[in-house]
C-alpha cells in the first residue's frame, strides 16, 4: 500500500543517514536528519495509531545525538591541544547539525529516554522489520512467479515474472508495469495472501508481450533513429564552423584599444598630475563595486614616480593606502581583523623614516617651525603638505592602538592561540611608539609629544616593571645597534612615568 511504501522509503533514508555519520559527511546529514522528520511528518495519522513514531527511527535519531555530541567533544579536545582544526565550511556544517539536532530531538523526548533506558527492545524490533521486509519481498517474488508459471516456456516465464516483480516494488516503475501494480492492486491483497490465480491468462501473455515489443527494433524505429543521429552530426558541424564577425563584434574588439591607449600612463609626472591622479584614484573609495586590490595596485605603481619627487609624495600615497585599510574597521563593539591590522602597521613603519625626511628637508631649506606649522593653514589645499601628513601620521598611531586593544577586549579565550598572537603584536606597536616619542623629543614639537608619550604611558603603567624590563629586552635583540642602547628599561620607572607626565600636561 502507499503507507507501506513510505515507511520503506523512510527505512530507506534512515540507512543513507548512518552512511554518512561513519563518513562525517555533515552538510548532507543535516539533509538526511530534515528529510527524515518530513517523511515522519506525512506518516502522523498511522503514527499516532501505533503509538508513537518507528523504533528505527527512534534509534536512528539517538544515535545521530550521540555522534554529535562525541564529535563536539573531540573538537574541544583539539583545540585545547592545538590539534587539527575542521576547515571553516565543515565547522560551519558541524554547528548547523549540532542546532538542528538539539532543536529537532525536543519533541522525541520521551521515546529518547525509553530507548536510554531500554535499548534492546530497540535492537529487537529493528531485526524483526528487516526480517519483515525480507519475507515480504520473498512472498511476493513467489506468488508472481507461480502466477507466471503456466505459460509454454518455464524459463522465460521466470525471468519476465521477477522482472515484473522488481518492477511493481520499484517507485520509478514504466507506464506499463505501473498498469501491472494497478492491477495487481485492484485484484486485493487477499489473492496474494491465499495464493490462488489472479486475472487471465491472455491479460498475462498480452502485458508480457508488450513489454518484450518495447525492446525490439522495427524497421519504423530504426529509421526514426537514424534521422535522429543525422540531425545530430548537422548541428555539430555548423557548431564547429567559425562565426563570421560581426559588425557588433568588431567593435567590441576596438573598444578595449582604445580604452588601453587612454589608460597607458605617462613615463613621467610632475608633481602637480601625481597629485591629481593619486587623488582620482582615493575618490573611487566607498563608491560601488570598489575594487580594493585594483586600488591598491594601482597606488603602488605610481610608488615608483613619487620616490623621484621626494619624501611628501610618498607620505601622500601611503596615507592614502592606510586610510583604506582602516575602512573595514568594524564598528564600536567589533574590532579590526588582525590580518588588515598588520598591513596597516606595516605601512605606518615605512610613513615614519619618511616623515623625518620631510622635516629635515624643510629645516635644511631654512624654515624654522613656526613656518613649518604654518603650512597647516586649512586655506592650503596641498594634500602633501608635510604638517597635514603629520597629523594622518599621529591619527593612524592612534587608531592602531584602539583598534589592539579593541581586539584583546573582545577575545574571549585569554589563554588562547587567538589572544596570543594579538599579545605578540602589541610589542611591535610598541616599537612604531617609542621611535615615534623619540622623533617628537628631537624635533621638540609640544602637541605631537603629549599624543605619543600619552599613549605610551597607557602601554606601560598598568604592566609591572619586571614584565616591562622583559619585553624592553626581547625588543633590543631585534634593534639595530645603533637604537639598542633605547631599549633598556629604566630602573626608576617613577622618574620615567613623571618625564611622560610633564610632556602630556605641556601639551594641554
Amino acid at each position: 500500500s502507499h503507507t507501506d511504501k513510505r515507511y520503506a522509503q523512510l527505512l530507506e533514508k534512515i540507512k543513507i543517514l548512518k552512511n554518512h555519520m561513519k563518513i562525517g559527511d555533515f552538510a548532507s546529514l543535516i539533509q538526511d536528519y530534515e528529510q527524515i522528520l518530513k517523511m515522519l511528518e506525512k506518516l502522523k495519522t498511522v503514527v499516532e495509531q501505533d503509538g508513537g513514531p518507528p523504533k528505527e527511527f527512534v534509534k536512528s535519531i539517538c544515535g545521530l545525538e550521540s555522534f554529535v555530541d562525541e564529535m563536539h567533544q573531540k573538537h574541544l579536545e583539539a583545540k585545547q591541544n592545538k590539534g587539527e582544526k575542521l576547515t571553516e565550511n565543515k565547522q560551519r556544517a558541524f554547528n548547523t547539525l549540532r542546532a538542528k539536532v538539539r532543536k529537532g530531538n525536543k519533541d522525541f523526548q520521551t521515546e529518547i529516554a525509553h530507548y536510554n533506558e531500554h535499548p534492546s527492545e530497540f535492537e529487537s524490533d529493528a531485526a524483526e522489520e528487516d526480517d519483515k521486509s525480507d519475507s515480504e519481498s520473498s512472498d511476493d517474488g513467489g506468488a508472481k512467479a507461480s502466477s507466471s508459471s503456466s505459460s509454454a516456456d518455464s524459463s522465460s516465464d521466470s525471468d519476465s515474472s521477477s522482472s515484473d516483480s522488481d518492477s511493481d516494488s520499484s517507485s520509478d516503475s514504466d507506464s506499463d508495469s505501473g498498469s501491472d501494480s494497478d492491477s495487481d492492486s485492484s485484484s486485493g491483497d487477499s489473492t496474494y495472501s491465499s495464493g490462488s490465480r489472479s486475472g487471465d491468462d491472455d491479460d498475462e501473455d498480452a502485458a508480457r508481450e508488450r513489454k518484450m515489443i518495447r525492446w525490439l527494433i522495427t524497421d519504423e524505429v530504426a529509421a526514426k533513429k537514424k534521422k535522429k543521429e543525422e540531425d545530430r552530426g548537422q548541428r555539430e558541424e555548423k557548431e564547429k564552423k567559425p562565426k563570421k564577425p560581426t559588425a557588433k563584434d568588431k567593435s567590441r574588439e576596438v573598444e578595449p584599444r582604445e580604452a588601453s591607449k587612454k589608460e597607458k600612463e605617462p613615463d613621467e609626472y610632475t608633481p602637480e598630475q601625481l597629485v591629481k591622479k593619486v587623488t582620482e584614484i582615493a575618490q573611487s573609495r566607498g563608491r560601488r563595486n570598489f575594487d580594493k586590490k585594483a586600488y591598491i595596485d594601482k597606488l603602488h605603481q605610481l610608488m615608483q614616480h613619487a620616490s623621484k619627487q621626494g619624501p611628501r609624495a610618498q607620505l601622500y600615497i601611503y596615507s592614502t593606502l592606510v586610510s583604506a585599510d582602516f575602512d573595514n574597521t568594524g564598528s564600536v563593539f567589533a574590532a579590526m581583523k588582525i590580518e588588515l591590522w598588520n598591513e596597516a602597521l606595516e605601512k605606518v613603519i615605512k610613513m615614519l623614516p619618511l616623515l623625518m625626511e620631510s622635516y629635515k628637508d624643510l629645516k635644511d631649506s631654512g624654515h624654522d617651525d613656526k613656518s613649518i606649522q604654518a603650512m597647516a593653514d586649512p586655506d592650503n589645499e596641498d594634500p602633501t603638505a608635510h604638517p597635514r601628513q603629520q597629523e594622518l601620521f599621529i591619527s593612524f598611531v592612534e587608531k592602531l592602538d584602539d583598534e589592539l586593544y579593541k581586539a584583546l577586549q573582545f577575545t574571549v579565550d585569554v589563554y588562547g592561540a587567538e589572544y596570543q598572537e594579538i599579545l605578540g603584536n602589541s610589542s611591535k606597536f610598541l616599537v612604531v611608539l617609542k621611535r615615534t616619542l623619540h622623533f617628537f623629543e628631537e624635533t621638540n614639537q609640544v602637541q605631537q609629544l603629549g599624543v605619543a608619550a600619552l599613549r605610551l604611558m597607557e602601554q606601560l603603567y598598568y604592566k609591572p616593571d619586571v614584565l616591562n624590563s622583559a619585553v624592553y629586552e626581547a625588543i633590543q635583540h631585534s634593534q639595530s645597534e645603533e637604537e639598542k642602547d633605547q631599549w633598556v628599561f629604566p630602573s626608576d620607572s617613577c622618574a620615567f612615568m613623571s618625564k611622560l607626565c610633564r610632556y602630556v600636561f605641556a601639551a594641554g
